[in-house]
């Protein structure tokens, strides 16, 4: 009896080490062995990402930010006071050019109109409604009558033409033309620009140029423009041979 005790104990010890040995084999192994324990893998360490700006970033952007706004300001300014003595002149010589031109193609003298206070004094006394010194027509004369080519065209605001311009400074530059049409009240000597059918400009003196001054200003209770700018301003140059002009 004990003899196949001992015997069945080292059968069944054979086997339960059998089969130890096969799930190792397969490495699947029992509970608890070394083998089935869970592998722990560290997860990939994520690349440092930089957030917000550098210092020398910074400083670029402030610099760039402050440029657009010096330049906003310019600009603003700009609008508020309109062009400028440089825009005015330009204005100014695209007019008498258009007058020089119209004269060339059609053949007729041209007259571009200047008037002074003298000729268009206000029933009110207000010299702010004068257009002496700040304002021009264009016209042509036509069986003794004038025949405008254009309405009055103002200067820009706080912009006038100076009295020491040729066509004020010289009575060569002047007519006794009616300009009732365009609703002058005093019409008689009336300073005038006329271009002639060939592009020149009719003068009586030995002018080589005809010099029309712009300048930053207002009309005084008098009726006389005042100079406030500083500076000479701009001046619109004719020549009297050729009508050429410049703006200097």
């Amino acid at each position: 009896m004990t003899i196949f005790r001992l015997e069945e104990s080292r059968e069944l010890l054979a086997r339960e080490e059998g089969q130890f040995l096969e799930c190792d084999t397969m490495g699947n192994g029992a509970p608890g062995h070394p083998r089935d324990a869970p592998k722990h893998t560290h997860p990939a360490v994520p690349a440092v990402q930089r957030s917000g700006f550098t210092l020398a970033e910074m400083l670029g952007l402030m610099l760039i930010m402050a440029i657009l706004l010096a330049v906003a300001v310019v600009v603003i300014r700009g609008l508020g006071k309109g062009p400028g003595l440089h825009g005015t002149a330009q204005q100014l010589k695209s007019a008498l050019s258009l007058a020089r031109q119209y004269a060339i193609t059609h053949g007729q003298s041209v007259y571009v109109l200047f008037p002074t206070y003298q000729n268009d004094v206000p029933a009110s006394g207000d010299t702010s409604r004068c257009r002496g010194y700040r304002a021009y027509a264009l016209c042509t004369i036509s069986n003794d009558s004038p025949v405008y080519l254009s309405e009055w065209q103002h200067l820009p605001p706080r912009m006038i033409i100076q009295t020491n311009s040729d066509i004020f400074a010289d009575a060569s530059f002047s007519t006794n033309m009616p300009a009732n049409g365009l609703g002058l009240s005093n019409p008689s000597n009336l300073p005038v620009v006329v271009f002639k059918t060939d592009g020149s400009v009719q003068s009586g003196n030995v002018l080589a140029y005809i010099q029309i001054f712009i300048g930053q200003g207002a009309i005084n209770n008098s009726g006389y423009p005042v100079l406030c700018g500083r500076g000479r301003g701009k001046v619109v140059r004719l020549e009297v041979q050729t009508g050429t002009l410049r703006v200097d």
